[in-house]
């Protein structure tokens, strides 16, 4: 939907209306149309203990809430809501292909932008094609982005000696296109590795530690850092992340990362059309009174509370339609009083003449 809705933010503790979930400040007066419909969102706040952060979001989708613009009464209601969904979307895209001496370039994007939870990126599993193994030596033809450190399941080598198929061995005295293998992390080399051909390298899936919601792009390149990979983080903390492998892991033609332990929300709010279409709605703006009250009011059991702020009412300069609500039956007469307190009949024969009878 092109059309955006229209955001109303609530603190519950200072019971007051404010400009965001990021600000205290109040909101200007706002100003609703007479024929308008309008998509309106609720999102209710409280004061957050987190530092860096104004407000916490509540989900209050089991209250009452009642929305109404007008003077003493009012002029347009709503009283029927329904939640926001708090599901986040996240989009995992490749950017541009590496290898060939290109980098891997991958974006990490959310929809809706998430207020809580976290991840943890997945580096998936790979295969690293050995083409030889001489002298200790397991030498690769294109760049094979291995750590220090990292282990590797060795496979299909023909007549493999100081190593065996199928056994994990931990990378050590790594280059571009060349590395070693220890029997144990950060153990020494073995030297009489060789191999009549060459084999695989298969290196199992590597996650993360868990990441914020909100975390900046620096955090979030740190955190693939920390477990053995290069890749330089760019984008908006918390909406989206290009990931541009380079250095070590540079040059290579990398699977997708995925996402998982995903616990990531949106924020929770209310949502709904609100006509302001009424019959109320045009007699005050017909009368001249266009400065008027928005309050909402929320009720969990005994407990309710109200917002109050002003707000301006505007006619159309495009007219729409007719005010409502319109009679749900269509009456063949009805009654009116006169200055004496009498009562007239007022219908309308077939031919379309209307009739005047006093009661």
């Amino acid at each position: 939907m092109a059309l955006q809705a229209r955001q109303f933010f609530l603190d519950v503790q200072a019971r007051q209306f404010v400009s965001g979930a990021n600000s205290s400040l109040p909101i200007t007066n706002p100003v609703f149309f007479e024929e308008d419909v309008e998509a309106i969102e609720l999102y209710f706040l409280q004061p957050s203990t987190t530092a860096g952060r104004v407000y916490d979001y509540l989900d209050l989708s089991a209250a009452t809430v009642k929305f109404a613009v007008g003077t003493t009464s009012p002029a347009a209601l709503q009283t029927a809501w329904s939640a926001i969904s708090t599901s986040v979307v996240s989009t995992i895209t490749g950017v541009a292909n590496g290898g060939g001496g290109s980098d891997e370039v991958q974006r990490i994007s959310f929809s809706p932008k998430p207020t809580s939870g976290s991840y943890v990126i997945e580096l998936p599993a790979r295969d690293v094609t050995v083409a030889s193994v001489t002298a200790g030596i397991f030498t690769c033809s294109t760049p094979h982005g291995l750590f220090d450190g990292q282990a590797v399941t060795l496979t299909g080598f023909t007549t493999p000696t100081g190593f065996t198929n199928g056994l994990a061995y931990y990378v050590t005295g790594r280059t571009s296109q060349t590395f070693q293998a220890a029997v144990t992390a950060g153990g020494a080399a073995i030297a009489t590795a060789t191999a009549s051909s060459g084999g695989t390298a298969q290196l199992s899936k590597i996650s993360t530690g868990s990441i914020a919601h909100n975390a900046s792009p620096s955090t979030v390149q740190a955190a693939i850092s920390a477990v053995s990979a290069s890749a330089s983080v760019t984008g908006v903390a918390g909406e989206s992340y290009t990931l541009t492998f380079n250095n070590n892991s540079g040059g290579i033609d990398l699977p997708l990362v995925a996402l998982a332990g995903n616990t990531l929300a949106a924020a929770p709010g209310l949502s709904a059309n609100v006509s302001f279409d009424t019959a109320n709605v045009a007699s005050l703006i017909s009368a001249g009174t266009t400065s008027v009250n928005l309050e909402i009011e929320i009720s969990e059991g005994a407990v309710r509370q109200t917002f109050r702020t002003s707000a301006t009412l505007s006619g159309d300069l495009i007219a729409t339609s007719s005010p409502s609500p319109l009679p749900t039956v269509t009456a063949s007469s009805f009654q009116l009083q006169d200055s004496n307190g009498d009562l007239w009949v007022i219908s309308v024969t077939p031919s379309g003449e209307l009739q005047l009878a006093q009661i």
